[in-house]
């Protein structure tokens, strides 16, 4: 705001004694605190709006973070882990799964697998990938390692690492193992040793397998406050908010937007009409429109009441607070539904208005605007009330008093029908004026326009 010190600086001769000095100095400080109360409404206004604003698109950003969230949790079982019913024998040599349909596409192919029949886990064998196609499921492999025995339908596929089968394929005997020290062990417990290193690997690789799932999480996590590290928790969080999230939808769907056209009822843009402290019920405008807008009616010296009051101007439910506001002005009179002049209002606006009686609204058609009141000298104007006429004619009574001089031309001796003779200056002697001479009749007696320039306009009503 500009600064104004040389509008209130006192000046040399200044007459301080005068309240017009001061006042006008403080009307304008007035005025500018006023300004900067109301800007701080706006601001407080704007900053509840900025605050919806913000939580709805935190909202509607943090939704499907969250969504995604838990669609990524739940599918970590299937990027290191699949099914099969594929009929398959246990033993070495290649062989063919084909994986869930459910699971096949977000399949991750490692080297190796790990292969067991569902819910035993004393047989199975490692397998390295040599091929696999994820539009048909197909996942061919080579089997390096296997234990147990039997042909079965059911399949448990995951990743593991390479074993280590060096020694497996080698015939040079690198550890010099004696035929002595062969025989030491009887075929059953050579078995038992082949099962327990077999089922040590696939311990392995199941231990390798979730230490990879681990990792997984806690990089899905990203280190989130164990309050939401679990889906239970993130559900059950976005459930206990969501009357929140729903109240800050609904009022953003509430808000008068200043960004683009919103269809509102009467009522809606009453209310927020209030709200901004614009145009009140009874509310008077001027306007070149022939029709009214919305919210308005033009005052055409008719009437207003309820839809069945017959009322010439308007005549609906939402005059009811102007007609509230008009019923409360003794110049404006009341008419039943057929348009009869009623005598005396009765208890209340919201009685007449229920009776579907009219009110008759100010004339103002024709008419200039003046203002009501008891003007210092002047005559008291009651609010709502007519005066005035566009002519006047001129009469006796409103002449002001006055003479006028008759000037008669000498004479040797006065008119018998003269009483008696006043000698104009100058006149012979002799000459003289009757007490009842009048002069002649002039003028056409027309009534004066007292009119002075105007234009034109319509009075518009706020509902």
């Amino acid at each position: 705001m500009a600064r104004r010190f040389e509008a209130y600086a006192v000046k040399r001769n200044d007459n301080l004694g005068d309240p017009d000095f001061w006042n006008k100095r403080f009307e304008d400080i007035d005025l500018r605190i006023a300004a900067r109360e109301l800007d701080g409404d706006k601001i407080a206004g704007a900053v509840d709006e900025l605050t919806s604003v913000a939580l709805a698109r935190l909202n509607d950003t943090f939704t499907p973070v969250v969504s995604e969230a838990i669609e990524r949790l739940n599918s970590v079982g299937a990027l290191f882990s699949s099914t099969s019913d594929s009929t398959v024998t246990i033993g070495a040599g290649f062989k063919t799964f084909l994986l869930d349909e459910s699971t096949r596409a977000g399949f991750v192919v490692p080297e190796f697998v790990g292969v067991r029949p569902a819910g035993l886990s004393d047989r199975g064998l490692i397998a390295q990938v040599t091929a696999y196609d994820r539009v048909t499921g197909l996942l061919d492999v080579e089997v390096v390692l296997f234990s147990g025995a039997g042909t079965y339908d059911d399949w448990v596929i995951r990743i593991t690492g390479a074993p280590d089968v060096d020694h497996s394929t080698r015939i040079d005997n690198p550890h010099e193992t004696t035929a002595a020290q062969v025989g030491a062990y009887t075929v059953a417990q050579a078995n038992t040793a082949i099962g327990n290193a077999v089922a040590g690997a696939v311990a392995a690789e199941a231990t390798a397998r979730d230490s990879a799932i681990g990792a997984a999480i806690s990089a899905l996590k990203g280190g989130v406050s164990t309050a939401y590290d679990t889906l239970i928790e993130i559900a059950t969080k976005i459930t206990d908010n969501d009357s929140v999230v729903g109240g800050i939808i609904t009022s953003l769907g509430n808000r008068l937007r200043f960004d683009a056209a919103q269809a509102l009822t009467f009522g809606q843009q009453k209310q927020a009409l209030a709200n901004l402290g614009s145009w009140e019920a009874g509310d008077a405008k001027l306007t070149f429109r022939s029709v009214a807008s919305p919210g308005w009616f033009i005052c055409d010296d008719g009437t207003i009441g309820d839809a069945s009051s017959g009322a010439t101007t308007r005549a609906n439910a939402d005059t009811a607070d102007a007609y509230a506001v008009f019923w409360g002005i003794a110049a404006c009179t009341l008419q039943d539904s057929a348009g009869v002049a009623i005598g005396s209002k009765g208890a209340s606006a919201a009685a007449d208005y229920a009776l579907h009686r009219r009110l008759v609204i100010p004339k103002t058609l024709g008419r200039a605007i003046a203002i009501a009141g008891a003007g210092s000298g002047l005559t008291s104007r009651v609010l709502g009330a007519t005066a005035g006429s566009e002519t006047e004619t001129p009469t006796i009574s409103k002449t002001a008093a006055h003479t006028h001089s008759i000037f008669l031309a000498a004479m040797n001796s006065a008119p018998p029908d003269l009483a008696s003779v006043n000698t104009p200056s100058g006149a012979s002697s002799g000459a003289g004026v009757a007490g009842g001479t009048t002069t002649g009749s002039q003028g056409g007696g027309a009534a004066l326009n007292i009119i002075p320039p105007e234009f034109f306009v319509k009075i518009a009503i706020k509902l």
